[in-house]
């Protein structure tokens, strides 16, 4: 006696195991990304503090500088100043006005860096919500496709499923208990 039950392949229970694994390993991927994304953080808001300490130094520097050129430029009004001394101030003038440039280069560079680890931040914090979110969404699917899985498996078995027939032939049919060549014959 022989009975074609279906195989894996045909009965779409191979598909669904499939399905299962691909949404598990979707989900070890995003749980990786989301590790490696915590872990990047705080590199990242080590180099904000960084940046932003220089930040405070570079503005104290160019507010010194900035009282450097006053002083100096205040003692270019004073009648009392002679040409040689004037020439040496506009020299230093034109020093410091060189040093405040390059500072406030650098202070736009920096706050330019700043915003760009900032952004950088809130992107990954935005990446670990929406992984967070595909992962639940995931899960669900996960237990959604056990229970199709499941269900098929259980509308596989020997006289269950769909009703064609050959599920439920009896092959002794002079109902003699022997199936053998007389059965045939009938």
């Amino acid at each position: 006696m022989q009975a074609n039950f279906g195989n894996p392949y045909e009965t779409g229970i191979v598909d669904l195991q499939n399905q299962i694994l691909d949404l598990n390993n979707t989900i070890a991927l995003n749980n990786q990304t989301i590790q490696n994304n915590l872990s990047t953080i705080p590199t990242i808001e080590v180099d904000v503090s960084t940046h932003e300490q220089s930040l405070v130094d570079l503005n104290s520097q160019l507010t010194e500088y900035n009282n450097q050129i006053q002083d100096l430029s205040n003692q270019l009004n004073d009648p009392n100043t002679t040409e040689e001394q004037i020439a040496d101030i506009q020299s230093e003038l034109n020093n410091l006005n060189t040093q405040v440039a390059s500072v406030e280069n650098q202070i736009s560079t920096t706050s330019n860096d700043l915003t760009s680890m900032n952004d950088q931040i809130n992107d990954l914090n935005t990446e670990i919500s929406s992984l967070e979110t595909q992962t639940s969404s995931l899960e669900t699917e996960i237990a959604n496709t056990e229970n199709e899985l499941a269900a098929t498996v259980e509308n596989v078995k020997p006289g269950v499923g769909q009703n064609t027939g050959w599920e439920t032939v009896d092959l002794d049919t002079n109902n003699d208990g022997i199936v053998n060549e007389n059965d045939i014959q009938s």
